[in-house]
């Protein structure tokens, strides 16, 4: 529409002439999208960009659409004038009656209802009711990666060691990977495909695609240990680190898909291309590697799209089948394989460059930086990379920097985004909530508490900011917004349902949740609880929409999937790792240690305390597991004896640090069978000199080799 109706100087004279023209950026004011985009639902029955809306002058929707092809969006214009010309007041009541609606739609609120493992279970299978058990995915075409789907069936795939949900991951993952939605010479993800098979995209990459698919690339390779979840992995991250990172240490938001005009021209290749740009071995591999055809598989026309294969002469490169599959089959050695491929890569990547780029967006949007803050901290820590853990922390302290304020009146808060280093836009939820986010992975890997200080401060600001006093949950933008930037909205939307990311109220949960946990701060805790209340009822009736949210219900109720947790009001810290695994008489052997940090003058009860009441720290495998997995040897150190004022006694205790040590084996040979993933049970109990905490259980989840 830019470029037919809004560049358009007959169109641009007759706007001018009738109406106040407004253009939204919906990355920069989501809120303003919020609520003009419900409206559009409500009246048409879907929605889609771009969105065209014609207000009365105080802004409020008479009249809404999508796209327009240039005869007909004048049409609508002129008979939109000529209505308010000569019926005004009804295109006002029309107004009212929307926007009405719209407000009915926001305060639908009801009785709270109890979250479960029940309601989660629910959305599961509504989700495995979707999934396309040939490609992978949850819809037809257009077909999008659906980052908040995947989390949820991630959690459930661990916790419930559901082998279907694992399985419906597996593939719709491989799939993605192989496609032509993932760019497999420079890494990362364009934003969905326009087809089934994952592999004709629109070729836009966006940044929060790559934060929330490198964390779940990471994940599962973690439950796989395959190398091709890890490669796609840190090829992902790496491209973000690259093509993607400003001068300032920030993360821009996103790369256009059109080059020269023609949208996916940068980053599609003939089999000519390959010849000239590769000596004749690598060419003839990345031909058969990549799926290249003389007559291609993709050619653009501006009214259709993409067409037919045959017609353009084009390729998207894709992988027809895996790696390992591809060396099975050509009897290739699979490590050698992959550094070819790499070499590959490598060499294209730099004939790429030669090309004209598509356009990068350079703002800096304060929510998406969160998530990639997010994912670069936890690839750092599971892969030992230090770059990515470094870039995490200058990106941190960029946006705290330049992003955050604090002003003369005591007054702090964020900005949405910056341009050059130059904040504009004040912040929504969705910036408080990911960047707080990010700032707690950041203080789970490096263990300084400048970072937790730094969320606790964002989550103060976001309560006080957002938060709903009558209905509970938050609202997308603050009450009063600076002066300059007032924009005279309706309603005050809230961003509950998940959509291309989780919903930033999901968000906030798994941040009150996270801070309760690293705090001992009861106030966290309730205000969780009292979030997960205020949309019980709304839950209910479509709980795939709240994935990532019941993934935080998850988390709030059973504790952390993650190898650092906390207990004891905050004054304890664990850590699992593995140390070592190798294979016995056909049977697997793993060793994992748990470190426990503890704060001074705190302690836990030794593996025996010498008190029958006291609870003893120990270490055993989770019922799940206990059949097929067993514990052959456990190394507890031998505790400190101290006499405590509530004890005539003295008892035996671990202060300051720990670790406990334990070997586990397989009670199933190799061939059969195994546990996919064995959860290890942590019991012990917080002391001080004066009292007790509640005993506490702790599970950590330790991944076998295949």
């Amino acid at each position: 529409m830019e470029r037919e109706s809004f560049d358009n100087e007959k169109m641009a004279e007759y706007i001018n002439q009738h109406f106040i023209a407004i253009k939204v950026d919906r990355e920069r004011r989501p809120d303003v999208d919020k609520i003009y985009m419900t409206a559009l639902m409500m009246v048409q029955g879907s929605g889609g960009w771009p969105m065209s809306s014609i207000l009365t002058p105080d802004g409020k929707p008479f009249f809404s659409g999508t796209y327009f092809p240039p005869e007909q969006f004048l049409s609508v214009l002129q008979q939109a004038a000529k209505l308010w010309q000569n019926e005004e007041a009804q295109l006002r009541e029309i107004a009212e009656k929307i926007t009405l609606a719209v407000k009915n739609r926001q305060r639908s609120l009801k009785q709270a209802e109890h979250i479960g493992k029940e309601r989660i279970q629910i959305a599961v299978i509504n989700l495995l009711n979707r999934f396309d058990d040939l490609q992978g995915g949850f819809s037809g075409a257009p077909k999008f990666p659906n980052e908040t789907y995947l989390f949820l069936l991630l959690d459930t795939a661990i916790r419930e060691q559901e082998q279907d949900v694992l399985a419906a991951l597996k593939l719709t993952m491989s799939m993605m990977a192989q496609g032509g939605i993932y760019d497999q010479v420079g890494g990362g993800f364009h934003r969905y495909s326009t087809d089934n098979e994952w592999l004709v995209p629109h070729f836009e990459k966006m940044l929060y695609n790559q934060a929330h698919l490198a964390r779940i690339y990471l994940q599962l390779f973690m439950i796989t240990k395959d190398e091709s979840y890890k490669r796609v992995a840190t090829q992902t991250l790496d491209y973000v680190l690259r093509d993607m990172r400003a001068d300032n240490n920030a993360f821009f938001s996103a790369s256009d898909a059109d080059s020269e005009g023609e949208e996916g021209k940068f980053f599609l290749w003939t089999v000519e291309q390959l010849q000239h740009a590769l000596d004749p071995a690598s060419a003839k591999l990345a031909i058969a590697v990549f799926g290249v055809t003389k007559d291609g598989n993709f050619s653009e026309d501006p009214m259709t799209g993409s067409l037919p294969a045959g017609e353009g002469g084009t390729t998207i490169l894709n992988l027809p089948g895996s790696v390992s599959e591809f060396a099975q089959v050509n009897k290739l050695d699979l490590k050698q394989l992959y550094n070819n491929i790499d070499t590959i890569r490598d060499t294209l990547y730099k004939q790429r460059q030669k090309r004209i780029a598509p356009s990068i967006d350079v703002k800096v949007v304060t929510a998406w930086n969160g998530m990639m803050i997010t994912a670069f901290a936890k690839a750092g820590k599971v892969f030992y990379e230090e770059k990515y853990i470094d870039a995490a922390k200058r990106a941190g302290d960029f946006l705290w920097q330049t992003h955050h304020y604090e002003t003369a009146q005591e007054q702090s808060g964020l900005w949405r985004s910056s341009l050059d280093g130059k904040p504009s836009v004040m912040a929504t939820q969705a910036d408080y909530a990911y960047l707080a986010q990010g700032y707690l992975a950041l203080f789970d890997i490096t263990e300084n508490k400048k970072w937790l200080e730094r969320s606790k401060q964002l989550v103060k600001e976001m309560i006080a900011l957002f938060w709903d006093k009558e209905e509970g949950s938050f609202y997308m933008s603050a009450q009063v917004q600076h002066q300059a930037q007032e924009v005279p909205l309706f309603d005050r939307p809230k961003d509950i349902y998940d959509g291309a990311i989780p919903s930033a109220n999901a968000v906030a949960l798994e941040v009150l949740s996270q801070l309760y946990y690293r705090t001992g701060d009861d106030y966290y805790h309730g205000k969780a609880m009292a979030l997960i209340a205020s949309l019980s009822s709304i839950i209910k009736t479509s709980p795939a929409s709240f994935s990532y949210f019941l993934m935080a219900v998850n988390q709030l109720n059973f504790g952390e999937l993650l190898d650092v947790q906390y207990g004891g009001k905050g004054h304890v810290r664990l850590e699992k790792t593995d140390l070592s695994k190798k294979t016995k008489k056909d049977k697997q052997v793993l060793e994992v240690e748990v470190l426990f940090s503890i704060d001074k003058n705190w302690h836990i009860n030794s593996r025996y305390p010498k008190d029958e009441d006291l609870v003893a720290t120990s270490i055993s495998i989770g019922k799940k597991a206990e059949k097929k997995w067993k514990i052959i040897k456990a190394e507890y150190p031998t505790g400190e004896e101290l006499k405590l004022k509530f004890n005539d006694t003295p008892l035996s205790l671990y202060q300051n640090s720990v670790t406990l040590k334990v070997t586990l084996e397989s009670a199933l040979a190799t061939d059969t069978e195994a546990t996919e993933i064995i959860p290890l049970e942590v019991a012990y109990q917080t002391c001080s000199d004066k009292i007790c905490l509640a005993p506490e259980k702790k599970i950590f989840y330790v991944f076998p080799d295949k």
